[in-house]
């Protein structure tokens, strides 16, 4: 009666949160989750391999806010976000040792857009042409940062060098014909071949949908993560799973930030507010 409860998240930067603070829709989240309860502790905690080329001697990076344990009816709820930034749904398997100890009650995945942003045909091929530096060449080298320094030096060369890489991509993107990293049958079959590997711990499992990003910074990626959506709806359904298709909801101005695939700090909390009323509705909040 009295074990802790593990929910986990799995996904990449959308989920893990970027700058400093990391802040995402499963810190808002958590935040939604202590407002409502005063019955239970709930611990937020994040966990991510570190590559051995950042630092050969330690593997794991680990944080998080441990909270009082003050829980009088109920066990504690420890919220564990497992998302790392530049990884793609593949690498999810990984973690199956450590879930099959946690042995979560709840896993929500949020995969598939990284793998689905249409990128310069050069990306796939490797013909690039001889005016793009080596150093713009990585998956995400090019793409829009999210904000710039409040420092006027370095917010000037940030600004520059942005926008030399986006002028770049897009002419790419234009000349070329662009795919994305995966396509939709790679994409379903890690997710099907994750999700019965959950399902069978067991866990119940919770598909968020993919956020279609602005088609100014991404041009014709909306489209392809829309009809994505529907197929990641068929395959929950299939493999007895939730789907949750938040993104007709997600609608602000100010929902993302400058690169138009992020959620910004409100369209996090946003997308915080809309699982969280899904949670409450299944009487798991």
């Amino acid at each position: 009666m009295n074990r802790a409860i593990n929910w986990v998240f799995l996904g990449d930067s959308i989920t893990e949160g970027v700058g400093s603070l990391r802040a995402t829709y499963v810190s808002e989240l958590v935040n939604r989750l202590r407002a409502a309860t005063s019955a239970r502790a709930i611990h937020d905690m994040r966990l991510r391999e570190v590559e051995p080329e950042f630092n050969r001697f330690i593997r794991v990076n680990l944080a998080g806010y441990l909270r009082k344990d003050e829980r009088t009816h109920a066990p504690a709820l420890w919220v564990w976000n497992l998302a790392s930034e530049a990884s793609t749904i593949e690498s999810d398997r990984n973690w199956l040792p450590l879930l099959e100890n946690l042995k979560p009650e709840r896993v929500f995945i949020h995969r598939g857009s990284l793998e689905s942003i249409l990128r310069p045909a050069c990306f796939r091929d490797g013909r690039w042409p001889f005016w793009i530096p080596r150093s713009w060449r990585g998956l995400v080298s090019m793409d829009p940062r999210c904000y710039f320094s409040d420092t006027p030096l370095r917010k000037s060369k940030q600004s520059l060098i942005d926008a030399m890489k986006q002028r770049a991509r897009l002419r790419l993107l234009r000349e070329g014909a662009p795919k994305p990293l995966l396509d939709h049958e790679q994409i379903l079959g890690h997710y099907d071949q994750l999700i019965k590997a959950l399902r069978a711990l067991p866990a119940a499992v919770t598909v968020l949908g993919l956020l279609p990003p602005d088609e100014r910074t991404f041009p014709g990626s909306a489209d392809h993560f829309l009809a994505l959506n529907t197929r990641l709806g068929q395959l929950a359904a299939t493999n007895g799973a939730d789907f949750l298709d938040w993104h007709g909801r997600f609608t602000s101005t100010d929902a993302f930030y400058r690169d138009g695939f992020h959620p910004s700090p409100s369209g996090s909390a946003r997308l915080a507010e809309i699982l969280h009323a899904r949670l409450t509705e299944q009487g798991a909040a």
